[in-house]
């Protein structure tokens, strides 16, 4: 039995990986990191220098609101201003200069439009899911036996254009679709959807009102044949040294039949 098993995953290996790839494109993102370590780091200096760099411009400030209020005379401030102003500008570089190192680890931490690759994921990885699902059940419609695959197609081929929708946005260099294309798409998803689910629903109640007609008619010839034949038989086989023997069974094939009834109609 295992072997069976195996051998049948084996045959459709590429369906199981497809359905692995599709559950796992919906949450692969949070395998990374939002902001990648380096622009962590090169942010987390940037706001050091900055802090620095205000409280450096505060002297200067300071100094000169307390020259200016006459609480320090003009040798004072003269003395304490140059060395103030040189902190301050020094200060002042080394922000400059983180900040500029943060703009280069940003940068190095795109990845397409984005602002690092687990971004990216985050916003391809459930297009990706919807179109690798809607792909898969789309093939599977094709195999089927349904009088109701059609609608099945329509519907599942509606969520294959909206998974490739936006997987082409997330991999395009562009701000956003022109709005009309939305407007295209939502009118075309808004009449496929429902005629789609429509057609399932309408052919799937017809397919099971057909089952149902044919299990009357099973019904019927099963109780037409235990009175027409099976009663007519027994009649005649039936004899003094048999009578037990051809009752009992005539009662076990009422059971049988009584027993296979109730299953098909559970």
């Amino acid at each position: 039995m295992i072997q069976t098993i195996i051998q049948k995953i084996k045959k459709n290996i590429h369906f199981y990986l497809l359905a692995a790839a599709c559950a796992a494109a919906f949450f692969v993102h949070m395998f990374f990191e939002v902001k990648p370590i380096e622009v962590q780091q090169a942010r987390s200096e940037w706001k050091k220098s900055k802090e620095l760099n205000t409280a450096k411009l505060s002297v200067v400030k300071n100094l000169t609101f307390s020259y200016n209020k006459g609480k320090i005379n003009i040798t004072e401030f003269n003395n304490l201003l140059p060395n103030a102003v040189k902190e301050y500008e020094l200060a002042n570089s080394t922000k400059n200069q983180k900040y500029k190192t943060l703009t280069e680890a940003k940068e190095n931490a795109k990845f397409l439009k984005f602002e690092s690759f687990q971004l990216f994921l985050g916003e391809f990885g459930w297009p990706l899911g919807v179109t690798l699902f809607s792909l898969i059940s789309l093939v599977i419609t094709f195999i089927e036996k349904t009088t109701y695959k059609f609608g099945k197609q329509v519907l599942y081929g509606t969520s294959l254009y909206i998974g490739l929708f936006y997987m082409y946005y997330t991999v395009v260099d562009m701000l956003d679709y022109p709005k009309y294309y939305y407007i295209v798409s939502l009118v075309v998803c808004m009449l496929a959807m429902p005629f789609a689910v429509g057609l399932v629903y309408n052919k799937y109640q017809d397919e099971v009102e057909g089952l149902k007609k044919k299990i009357r008619i099973l019904f019927s010839h099963i109780t037409s044949t235990r009175s027409r034949y099976l009663l007519t038989l027994a009649e005649e086989a039936i004899t003094e040294e048999n009578k037990d023997q051809v009752l009992d069974l005539v009662k076990q094939y009422d059971e049988e039949e009584l027993t296979t009834i109730e299953k098909v109609a559970e």
